[in-house]
């Protein structure tokens, strides 16, 4: 039986014996449940940053570079943002490459003329996530979903994504770092 396999198996078992109806808030008090919420965010934003990583160095679609690069730019964008890390240089080449995944998406021939402002940007990322809490990373993803839905994602969205939140927000995420 596999990691995933036992996941399956106590979230069924905490189902058949009504435990399943309070998971929401005993998430809130279990460090093993947070434990295992932080790993999955974590699972999907490594296998976004894989995906993503894949099409920058060597992937020919336009439009998958400009699908993949964008939803990890943007949520990594907006969990910067909530950290406060707007004004950083990391920040900025983010800027520059959601600007770049732009032009792809408007030209798909310019993807060969954008792949280095698309791979600094990669890089940018991953001195980025380090800094970053996991709750962020999933705010990010859920704005993002947001926003796609509603179909308003350009570069002036990352741009708002990086700017400062009010101390509110700020106060929150570290309450659930804690």
């Amino acid at each position: 039986m596999n990691r995933q396999q036992k996941r399956e198996a106590l979230f069924k078992r905490g189902q058949r014996y009504g435990n399943g109806a309070h998971a929401d808030s005993d998430i809130l008090h279990n460090r093993i449940a947070q434990a295992l919420v932080r790993a999955r965010i974590m699972d999907e934003v490594r296998q976004l940053r894989t995906r993503a990583g894949l099409q920058a160095y060597i992937g020919n679609d336009a439009t998958l570079v400009a699908d993949a690069m964008g939803r990890l730019v943007y949520t990594v964008a907006h969990a910067a943002g909530l950290h406060g890390l707007g004004d950083t240089p990391e920040a900025r080449i983010l800027l520059g490459t959601a600007n770049a995944l732009a032009d792809v998406a408007a030209t798909p021939s310019a993807l060969e003329q954008q792949r280095a402002s698309i791979t600094s940007g990669l890089a940018a990322i991953e001195r980025l996530l380090p800094q970053l809490h996991e709750y962020s990373l999933a705010a990010g993803a859920l704005e993002l979903d947001r926003m796609l839905q509603r179909g308003h994602l350009g570069t002036a969205s990352v741009e708002q994504a990086l700017r400062p939140v009010s101390g509110a927000s700020v106060q929150a995420l570290e309450a659930c770092a804690a």
